[in-house]
């Protein structure tokens, strides 16, 4: 407590409220708050975000930085808040995966699905951690990344390719592993006890569903298989946020398939070219990054040394970006003009 009330600045990845307002205080906070973010935002979080008190929004990619501080964007911070600085945790993810491909160190297929937010069941609003939900093994979530990780196909591809299958689930979702009753080929970490980025730096492709670590991967050209069983429910409501700039058939880093058999197949595809990333997809990480460079942790601190200071002429000059439009969005657009009537009015 002493800690928090002489802190002039709180510099946290999340920003929920037991973590902004550790405890009650008369007159509320005067710390000036960083959100480091715990992961590239890809959805539109703008209805939660826009009621947090936010002096520093640390952004990775470029479509990211744009769809939050640009012109028509659904959020109430600008370029003053909001800087594509890249994520500190970055810098150390380079390092590793140069080492790890340098050495040749043994590689795996790694698979870390993201929680549901339907799962939650609050045990402590004071620490945000959540029990188990009673029907969770019920659900298709369970019953299909169980098929998955137990699927002949996939453990005899891993045995071929002399490749471990690892599994390591978001979280929330570490009170269920047990009852998944995986076969013993697979190996399961937690973000407890492992490095969840030497983890990802050392694998040979990430099969994800919604994940934002589907952009560190693609950050060290790591292939991905986007594995969205259930798309129209967890992108229609069934999870935080609603669908935002990022659309995973036009912008994502790999295959959006929908079946047990789209993975394996996209998985014996990945095989079949040395594990390398396909140049349409190391395009879209290009675009989304530019060229990876190291320094983010400088320059995060740098920004929070800025806020000290008054605002820079160049500070005041930086110009607006304009966010990305998503596909279907535009499309709508355009088959309303078609249609006329109506249309006129929404093209307008």
């Amino acid at each position: 407590m002493i800690l928090c009330l002489h802190a002039a600045h709180m510099v946290s990845s999340h920003v929920d409220r037991y973590v902004v307002e550790p405890f009650a205080r008369r007159g509320g906070w005067n710390w000036r708050y960083v959100f480091l973010q715990h992961g590239v935002t890809q959805a539109d979080l703008s209805r939660w975000l826009n009621s947090k008190r936010i002096d520093l929004f640390v952004t990775a990619s470029r479509d990211e930085y744009a769809s939050i501080a640009g012109d028509g964007s659904a959020y109430s911070f600008t370029s003053h808040e909001v800087q594509r600085t890249g994520f500190p945790r970055h810098d150390k993810l380079m390092r590793l995966a140069k080492v790890s491909r340098a050495e040749r160190r043994q590689r795996h297929v790694l698979v870390m699905p993201t929680w549901r937010a339907y799962f939650s069941q609050l045990a402590s609003a004071g620490t945000g951690e959540r029990g188990a939900h009673p029907e969770f093994f019920k659900s298709d979530f369970a019953r299909e990344w169980q098929t998955l990780l137990t699927d002949r196909r996939l453990l005899e591809l891993c045995r071929r390719e002399d490749r471990d299958l690892v599994f390591m689930p978001h979280p929330n979702l570490e009170p269920y592993l047990e009852g998944f009753n995986l076969p013993k080929g697979v190996r399961v970490f937690t973000y407890a006890d492992a490095d969840v980025q030497e983890i990802i730096a050392s694998a040979d492709v990430m099969i994800t569903d919604y994940s934002s670590v589907a952009f560190d991967a693609a950050f060290v050209s790591c292939p991905l298989v986007y594995f969205q069983f259930d798309r129209s429910e967890f992108l229609g409501g069934g999870h935080i946020g609603r669908p935002g700039y990022f659309d995973y058939e036009t912008h994502g880093f790999g295959p959006v398939v929908g079946t047990v058999d789209g993975v394996v197949e996209a998985l014996e595809r990945c095989a079949e070219f040395g594990f390398s990333v396909p140049a349409e997809f190391a395009r879209r990480a290009r675009n989304a990054f530019g060229t990876p460079k190291p320094g983010a942790c400088e320059r995060v601190t740098r920004a929070i040394e800025d806020l000290e200071k008054p605002l820079s002429k160049r500070q005041l000059r930086t110009p607006i970006p304009t966010p990305v439009a998503p596909p279907h969005a535009v499309d709508q657009v355009v088959e309303a003009v078609r249609a006329g009537g109506a249309g006129r009015d929404l093209a307008s």
